[in-house]
Formats: C-alpha cells, sequence, structure tokens
C-alpha cells in the first residue's frame, strides 16, 4: 500500500530507472525518498511533490525550476541534480545526489553550540553557494539549518551543501517555529527577514545576508534569538526585537565577529552587508586557515558578469521577481572593485591617449579653418576701404596676417608692403565709405585701422 507521503511505495521502479528504497524526510510540500540508479548502481535522492500540492501550477513550476536553477550551479556546495522526469500520471520528480551526513538543524539539536571556526567555516562554505546563486540573480528565500547539509569529503573534511534552491516554503504552525506548510507566505517564517515578512517577492540578497547571518548566530548560540511560541510572536520579533549580543553568553567570541552578525540582522536592509562577499570577508578573519582565500574565490564569483538562466520570460519571472534587474552589479560590496576597475589603468590610458589624439587632430583643423577665414575677411574688408583711406602699414598688417598674402588696392592693385596707399579723394572732401559687411558668425574678423 502506498504511502501517504509518496506517489509510489517503497520497492516501486520509477520510470524504469529509480527504485525507490526508503523515504528520507518529507517536510511541508514535498517528500525525499532514498533510491538506487539500477543502471549504475548507485544510491540517488529522489525528490517529489506532497500530493496535497500537485493542483497548485504555481508549485509545480517552481518544483521544476529548483532542478534547472540547481542544475545549472557549478559549485560544489550545491547539491547535485542528475535527472528530471515525471511518473506516467505527470507527476514530476528530480533526482540529486544521494547526500550522507546530517543538516545543521541536526547538528545543533545534537551537539549545541559550535566551534568559532566550525561555524565561520560553514557559513563561508555557504556563502559561496550563495554567491553563485545571486550572480545568477536567485535569491534562496528558505536558508535555515535544515537547508544547510554536512557530508564528509574523502580527507574527512566536513562539505556544506545548500540545499532547496527555487522551492517556497511556507509558514510553520504556532506550535512548530521550524515547520513549512502550504502558503501563500515563501520561506520559514523564524529564518526571514523583516521585508521578506511584508513580501516574498520583493527581496534581494540582503535577504540571504539576513537568514545566513541567522544562521551563524544560532550556530554559536545553539538557539535562534527570536524564538517564540506562535507565529504572530515570531513575526513581532523579527520585526521589533534586536538579537543580544553573542558576547553576552559566549565571551569568548571575538566584537567583531559580534557586531558582522549583528549587522546581519538589522532591521533595514540598507543597513546590512550589501551581499555575500561583503559578509565573508568581515567574517574571514575568525575562520580557519583557507577562510581569507574562499572569501576570494566569493568576490570573484560576484564579479563574473551574471549568466542568462536560458528560461523563457514568464519562467524566468520566479527568480527575477525577487532581485532587481540590474543586480549583481548592486550586491557587490561597497567599495570592491569591479571587473573593469581591475583592468582600469591600461584602459584608461588608451582612453586618454585616444582623446589627445582626437583633440589635436580637432585643434588643428579649425585653426586652419581660422586662419583661413581671416585672410579671407582681412582680404574683403581691404577692398571695401576707399582709395582716399590709406593703407595699413606693413607693420601692423604682417602681425595679423602672412607677409605673403598681398592686399589689393581699390584698383585691383597689390600694394606694396612698405609704401602707403596713394589718395585719389578731392581735397577737403570726402568720400562715403561702403556698407559694411555683415559679420560672419562664429568667424573670427578682422579690422584694419
Amino acid at each position: 500500500m502506498s504511502s501517504p507521503s509518496t506517489p509510489l511505495p517503497v520497492g516501486s521502479l520509477v520510470d524504469g530507472k529509480y527504485r525507490i528504497d526508503r523515504i528520507l524526510g518529507a517536510g511541508g510540500m514535498g517528500v525525499v525518498v532514498v533510491a538506487t540508479d539500477v543502471r549504475l548502481d548507485r544510491p540517488v535522492a529522489l525528490k517529489f511533490l506532497q500530493r496535497e500540492v500537485l493542483g497548485n501550477p504555481d508549485a509545480v513550476r517552481r518544483f521544476t525550476r529548483e532542478a534547472r536553477a540547481a542544475g545549472r550551479m557549478k559549485s560544489e556546495h550545491v547539491a547535485r541534480v542528475h535527472d528530471v522526469g515525471e511518473l506516467g500520471t505527470g507527476e514530476p520528480y528530480i533526482v540529486m545526489e544521494y547526500l550522507e551526513g546530517e543538516d545543521l538543524a541536526r547538528v545543533i539539536a545534537r551537539a549545541g553550540p559550535q566551534s568559532v571556526a566550525d561555524a565561520v567555516d560553514w557559513t563561508l562554505q555557504a556563502c559561496e553557494a550563495l554567491a553563485e546563486a545571486h550572480a545568477q540573480g536567485i535569491v534562496h528565500r528558505d536558508i535555515k539549518p535544515s537547508n544547510l547539509f554536512l557530508e564528509s569529503r574523502p580527507s574527512g573534511k566536513p562539505l556544506l551543501k545548500v540545499l532547496d534552491f527555487g522551492i517556497s516554503k511556507a509558514p510553520p504552525s504556532a506550535s512548530e517555529a521550524g515547520l513549512t506548510t502550504t502558503s501563500s507566505i515563501v520561506g520559514s517564517p523564524l529564518y526571514m527577514s523583516p521585508e521578506q515578512m511584508t513580501s516574498a517577492r520583493d527581496v534581494d540578497a540582503r535577504s540571504d545576508v539576513w537568514s545566513l547571518g541567522l544562521v551563524l548566530y544560532e550556530l554559536l548560540a545553539g538557539s535562534n534569538p527570536f524564538q517564540a511560541d506562535s507565529l504572530a510572536a515570531v513575526v513581532l520579533a523579527i520585526a521589533q526585537k534586536a538579537a543580544p549580543s553573542l558576547r553576552d553568553t559566549r565571551p569568548e567570541v571575538a566584537a567583531g565577529l559580534d557586531a558582522a552578525i549583528l549587522r546581519c540582522l538589522a532591521k533595514k536592509r540598507e543597513q546590512r552587508f550589501a551581499g555575500m562577499a561583503d559578509l565573508a570577508q568581515a567574517i574571514a578573519p575568525f575562520g580557519p586557515p583557507g577562510a581569507a582565500e574562499a572569501a576570494g574565490r566569493i568576490e570573484r564569483v560576484l564579479s563574473t558578469p551574471p549568466k542568462a538562466l536560458g528560461e523563457t520570460a514568464a519562467s524566468a519571472e520566479e527568480y527575477a521577481t525577487t532581485a532587481p534587474s540590474r543586480t549583481p552589479s548592486n550586491w557587490t560590496p561597497p567599495g570592491t572593485p569591479k571587473p573593469f576597475a581591475r583592468r582600469a589603468p591600461g584602459v584608461w590610458m588608451a582612453a586618454v591617449v585616444g582623446v589627445l589624439l582626437v583633440a589635436g587632430a580637432s585643434a588643428a583643423i579649425f585653426a586652419s579653418r581660422g586662419r583661413s577665414s581671416d585672410a579671407v575677411s582681412a582680404e574683403t574688408t581691404s577692398g571695401a576701404i576707399p582709395s582716399s583711406t590709406a593703407a595699413p602699414s606693413s607693420s601692423s598688417f604682417s602681425s595679423s596676417i602672412a607677409p605673403t598674402a598681398p592686399l589689393p588696392s581699390s584698383s585691383g592693385q597689390p600694394l606694396a608692403s612698405s609704401t602707403a596707399a596713394p589718395s585719389t579723394a578731392p581735397e577737403g572732401g570726402s568720400r562715403p565709405r561702403a556698407a559694411p559687411e555683415p559679420p560672419r558668425p562664429a568667424i573670427p574678423r578682422m579690422e584694419l585701422k
């Protein structure tokens, strides 16, 4: 008989490829089972939607987009997606890598507060995964301990993986702070930022900064500072209550680390870190060896131009509406050089040389035009001078006009540069001057005295 949480009973063969072995876990919208890939003889994890949400088209679309979003991630800190498919009834499923280990919720419940080095190390690994998501315009919106999974590398060192990209999570019941159930609220309220409480669609990377800062707080304190007995009390605490300093209960926590965590939990997102690179740089000094290198990788991921998700406009909206279209540039930490800035010396030198060349060429052209215009103006004005007027001396004329340019007289014959023009006007009489030539706009005019 089929389990109420799974579309097929244990032992069933899915699509002729995956044999269901056991149920691994279930939430408000999905259920995960352990299965065997019968072709490759390896364990995998299969994720199905809960039957009660299969009739919700939005939930089905988000479910399949989760596979596409996670499938595009290259970070080792994101659970790999191997395959997607549909049952004969049309129900979708996702085939993911099978992870052996435990999530951070179980770690905290089992062992309580963690060491500073481990807590910072795991947070930096989560930052690396989220940085790649943010670079693609995806905001997780459901960062919490149960979605951060620790498995062991072959070396034995823990490897953290971020789970559940793109899945809408619902608020807990009044008696369960961390439970997710079907609802219009996206995310788990205990870890949601104040702005996400208001609108899940009006969030950006700083909402994930809040949630991850809260996880780091809980790793060090052993409990969530906004824990309450009801959903209403949780919402009120997140909106109004300030998280207490970790140093009140753990004096060994450095003041700088405490300040960084409290900055993540600022009520106004403008007062938080701008993104994962900022957060990583702030906490890396308190992490284990290699933390600085991890922070550098995170910065490089966010400085890389975002890649298109390759989806239609309608499907991309599921992610794009949670982050401004201009991201991730607006998520880069203040003062962090952009990729263009790192190439600035060579680029700016080439730009300056180009501007100087253009300016020089323009100046030469205008100078040449100016000389030609001045010569024409002087020649025209000279031709309008009556024969009774003395010609200018060579000293006054040649200072403005090239000596090779002859000055014509009223009779059309050139004047000698060293003599004055003879007077032809009657003695004691005067001849009216010719009407002055209209000024030519934008061309310097020479007046002959």
